[in-house]
C-alpha cells in the first residue's frame, strides 16, 4: 500500500468533493418505526445495500434512567458532504440528522440513528407528511414535527432543517448550538446531559463528554481522489476523523482510522482498533466495496439509483457469498460459503403487502421449504408451515382477534364433515358437502391431493375448476395469466 501521504499536512485548499459520489444521501436501512434508535445493520457487515464501504460504531449511549440514546459514528463512502462534526467521509448522526426538501412534494430525513426515511405530502393537507416506513410529520412555519406510528418512539423536531429538540415518554432533550449553528451539546429540564468541544482551527468535535466519561477525537488529512485525463490523482487532502482516544476508566486506550491510496491510486482505509488488530478496506472512485480484509467484492448496481445492488464476495479460499434483495419483486437471494441458496419472498402488493410468501433453500441440489404462509383478504395469515412440514392454522374471530385449532380438533372437523355426505343425500347436497370438504382440506389441513380428488365427484364443473384452481393456487401466488391458462387447459368452468 501507497502511505507516502503525510496525513498530517492538514490544510484548507477548498478541494472539490464532486470527484466523490453524487449520492448525497442514501438509507442503510428501513428506518424503525417505533421504539428505540439503534446502530445501522447490513447484510455483509461494513457494505451497504447499495455496495458503498458503510462502517457503523456505537460510541456509547445517553443514558436517561428509562430510555437510553445510542451515540454512532459512522464512515460513509457514499457522503459527498463532510459531517460537521467528524469532516471529511463521516457522519454522527445524533448530530448530523436533518430534513430537507428534495422538491415540491416529498422530503428526506436521516434519523439519529443513521437511517433515512422519505416523506411525501398529503393529498388532503400539504402540511402533513407521511413517511415510507411509518413515521408521520407536521408542518409549522419552519419547524417540521415528526413522529413515530407507536407511542413508545422518539419524537423530534427540526427547525429550519436540522434536529432541534427530541422526546420521548417523560424526557425531552434539546441540541444545544453555537452562534454558527453548529452542536455543542444536549440538554434535559436545562441540566447538561452531553459536551460537545470544538477544535478551534477545524471547528470539528475534539471533545465528548456524557456519564461522566470524556472521549477525544484527532484528525489528520483524508485525501481526495480524482480521476484526470484517466488517472487517478490525488487532488488534496480534508479533515477526518483519524483517531478516538477513549476514558481513563475504560484504559485510555486508542483507535485509528488512518485514510490514504494504494499502489493504484485508489482510496483506502486502515482502521486499527484498541487491540492493536488491523482491518484494510479498499473501495472504487465511485464509493464502492472492493476489498475488505480478506474479502473481495464484486458489486452489481441496479440501473435504479436508490435500489439494492447484488453483491457478490469471495475469500482468499475462492469461497463465495452473494446477496440481492430485489424490493420492487419480493425476492431476497442469499447464498453462503459452501452455497447453499436461500430464497425468501414476499408480497409486493395488496392487504399482505410486505408479509413472507415462502423460503425455500437449496442445498446440493436439493430443495426445501423451510416457510410457506398464506393470508386472507384482510391481510392476515390463515396457514405456515414450517421446514417438518406441520401446518399451523389461524383463524380471527370479529374483533380480528387470533383463533388456533389443535390437531386434534381439526380431525374432529374432518369427521364431521366427511358424516355430512352420505347417499341419501340429495344430488345438490350433497355436492356442496364435497365442496365444502375439499375446501377445508385445501385451506385448513392442507391435503391438497384429497381436495383434488374429491373434485372429481363433482359434476357442477364451475365448483369442480373452483377446487382445482385452488388447490394450486391456496398461497395466493398464481398469476391471472396462469389462472386463465389453467381455465383453458381445463375446460372447466365453461
Amino acid at each position: 500500500m501507497n502511505r507516502m501521504i503525510q496525513t498530517s499536512d492538514i490544510r484548507n485548499k477548498g478541494v472539490s468533493t464532486t470527484v466523490l459520489l453524487t449520492i448525497l444521501l442514501v438509507g442503510v436501512r428501513s428506518v424503525l418505526g417505533c421504539g428505540d434508535f439503534r446502530m445501522p445493520s447490513n447484510h455483509f457487515e461494513g457494505v451497504s445495500s447499495q455496495g458503498y464501504v458503510s462502517i457503523w460504531k456505537q460510541l456509547d449511549s445517553l443514558d436517561l434512567g428509562d430510555a437510553s440514546l445510542p451515540i454512532l459514528l459512522g464512515a460513509q463512502t457514499y457522503r459527498a458532504i463532510p459531517s460537521g462534526e467528524l469532516g471529511s467521509g463521516w457522519i454522527m448522526p445524533l448530530f448530523d440528522s436533518g430534513i430537507v426538501q428534495r422538491d415540491e412534494n416529498t422530503f428526506d430525513m436521516i434519523t439519529p440513528d443513521g437511517t433515512m426515511d422519505f416523506f411525501s405530502r398529503d393529498g388532503a393537507d400539504p402540511n402533513i407528511l407521511h413517511g415510507s416506513s411509518g413515521w408521520t410529520a407536521e408542518i409549522q412555519g419552519s419547524d417540521i414535527i415528526v413522529h413515530s406510528k407507536c407511542g413508545s418512539g422518539w419524537k423530534m423536531v427540526f427547525r429550519q432543517g436540522k434536529l432541534d429538540t427530541l422526546s420521548k415518554g417523560t424526557h425531552s432533550l434539546k441540541i444545544q448550538r453555537d452562534p454558527l449553528s453548529r452542536p455543542i451539546g444536549i440538554t434535559e429540564n436545562g441540566i447538561s446531559r452531553l459536551a460537545l468541544t470544538r477544535d478551534e482551527k477545524t471547528g470539528l468535535v475534539s471533545a465528548l463528554e456524557m456519564n461522566g466519561k470524556k472521549y477525544l477525537f484527532d484528525y489528520e488529512g483524508k485525501p481526495q481522489v480524482e480521476n484526470v485525463g484517466g488517472q487517478n490523482l490525488v487532488g488534496g487532502l480534508e479533515p477526518s476523523l483519524h483517531q478516538i482516544t477513549y476514558p481513563q476508566d475504560m484504559g485510555g486506550k486508542k483507535e485509528t482510522y488512518d485514510f490514504a491510496v494504494t499502489d493504484q491510486m485508489l482510496p483506502d482505509l486502515k482502521i486499527t482498533d484498541t487491540e492493536g488488530k488491523e482491518r484494510m478496506i479498499v473501495w472504487g472512485l465511485n464509493g464502492r466495496m472492493l476489498q475488505d480484509g480478506e474479502w473481495s467484492y464484486k458489486i452489481t448496481p441496479s440501473r435504479d439509483a436508490g435500489a439494492n445492488a447484488a453483491i457478490e464476495r469471495t475469500n482468499t479460499q475462492k469461497q463465495k457469498e452473494y446477496w440481492f434483495k430485489d424490493d420492487p419483486n419480493g425476492k431476497e437471494t442469499t447464498i453462503v460459503l459452501d452455497g447453499t441458496k436461500t430464497e425468501r419472498t414476499w408480497f409486493t402488493s395488496g392487504p399482505a403487502h410486505g408479509k413472507i410468501r415462502k423460503v425455500v433453500q437449496i442445498a446440493a441440489e436439493v430443495k426445501k421449504v423451510l416457510e410457506q404462509s398464506s393470508y386472507d383478504e384482510k391481510g392476515l395469515i390463515t396457514r405456515k408451515i414450517d421446514s417438518k412440514g406441520a401446518v399451523t392454522l389461524f383463524k380471527y374471530n370479529q374483533n380480528g382477534e387470533r383463533i388456533y385449532y389443535t390437531p386434534e380438533e381439526l380431525r374432529r372437523k374432518e369427521q364431521m364433515l366427511l358424516s355430512l355426505i352420505s347417499d341419501k343425500n340429495k344430488d345438490g347436497d350433497k355436492e356442496r358437502n364435497i365442496y365444502n370438504l375439499a375446501m377445508f382440506y385445501i385451506h385448513e389441513m392442507p391435503e391438497i391431493e384429497k381436495a383434488r380428488n374429491l373434485s372429481e365427484m363433482i359434476n357442477n364443473s364451475k365448483k369442480r375448476f373452483a377446487i382445482f384452481l385452488q388447490s394450486y393456487d391456496y398461497d395466493r401466488s398464481l398469476s391471472d395469466q396462469t389462472k386463465i391458462t389453467l381455465f383453458q387447459v381445463t375446460g372447466l368452468g365453461i
